[in-house]
Order: C-alpha cells, then structure tokens, then sequence
C-alpha cells in the first residue's frame, strides 16, 4: 500500500510493518514455534526491501536491524531454535551485504 499504491506514508508503513513482525515473535515466544519465528524474520528483512525509497539511510536502516533482530536472536537462543538463529544471521548478512554493493562508497 506503500511503495505501490503511496497510500500510506513509508514511515507508517515501516512502523505497521514493524508492529506485525514483533506480534509475530511473541506468537512464536507463546507457541514455541519455530516456523512462525523464521517466517517473522524473514519479514524483518524483506521489509527494508520492500519499503525502500532508494534513499540511502543507514541509521534507520541498522538501527531497524538491530532491534528487530536482537528480539528474535534472543527468542531463539532461549527457545534452543537453532534454524532460526541461522536465519537470522544469514538474514543481516543478505541485508548489509545490498547496502553495501548499492550505497557504500570508499570516497
């Protein structure tokens, strides 16, 4: 609705974005489940993506990362998920890696 329609701003999209994802975890926290775990990682990351602007912002980027991925390291790790733990990093690594490759300049 955001990057296609421009019916909601990116911002409120982000924070909806964001919002269902955390809801996500909790539901795997509650059921023990590690399916809905990996799939609520992979839409921490594929929103970034999706939501781009093509600007390049890499404070709410990484800080959006950290957060995002700390809670559901920290549920994996405490949950004994190790698949998920391996999406995870396997996640944030894909995701600096685009940066990386389309903003990042040495000069």
């Amino acid at each position: 609705s955001s990057a296609f329609y421009h019916l909601l701003s990116t911002e409120l999209a982000f924070a909806a974005t964001a919002a269902i994802v955390l809801f996500g975890a909790a539901l795997a926290w509650h059921h023990r489940g590690e399916a809905i775990l990996v799939l609520a990682l992979l839409a921490t990351f594929l929103s970034p993506i999706l939501l781009s602007t093509g600007e390049d912002r890499p404070l709410a980027l990484f800080s959006y990362l950290f957060v995002m991925s700390a809670a559901m390291v920290f549920i994996a790790v405490r949950l004994e998920m190790v698949r998920a733990l391996f999406v995870a990093v396997l996640g944030v690594g894909i995701v600096f890696a685009g940066w990386y490759e389309k903003f990042f300049e040495v000069f």
